[in-house]
């Protein structure tokens, strides 16, 4: 990738793939998911913060790359991920950025195994 394409991608420059991996999606709003593309982590993570207003249902992407953090198929990707907005995209300030980024780094949740016959429960950075 050419040095101006990963300045203004701000995921890239930050390097963050905190929305990528894995793949959050609120489970207050059902999202139908692609199901070639993604794979249920049948577990459901709790924003320790927001234990009462979030929860987000995981999956894993398949064209999610672990070596690059980056997407194998950027150019198609679906619109799940096409919408996705993070806070640090309101900003033009890489400083601001950072520190966006940062929080949403450290940001800790309880993860739910959503098993058929049980729930577990573990605090977990994510």
């Amino acid at each position: 990738m050419d040095e101006i394409k990963r300045i203004t991608n701000i995921c890239l420059f930050h390097k963050c793939n905190s929305c990528c991996n894995p793949v959050k999606i609120n489970a207050k709003k059902p999202y139908s998911t692609n199901e070639y593309l993604f794979i249920d982590l049948e577990e459901m993570l709790v924003p320790v913060e927001h234990p009462d207003t979030v929860k987000l249902k995981t999956y894993q992407c398949i064209n999610f790359n672990s070596k690059t953090g980056l997407c194998n198929d950027y150019e198609n990707r679906p619109d799940i991920c096409r919408n996705t907005t993070c806070p640090a995209f309101h900003t033009t300030d890489p400083r601001k950025q950072s520190e966006i980024i940062e929080k949403i780094k450290s940001e800790k949740f309880l993860r739910i195994a959503l098993k058929k016959h049980f729930f577990t429960k573990e605090v977990s950075n994510v």
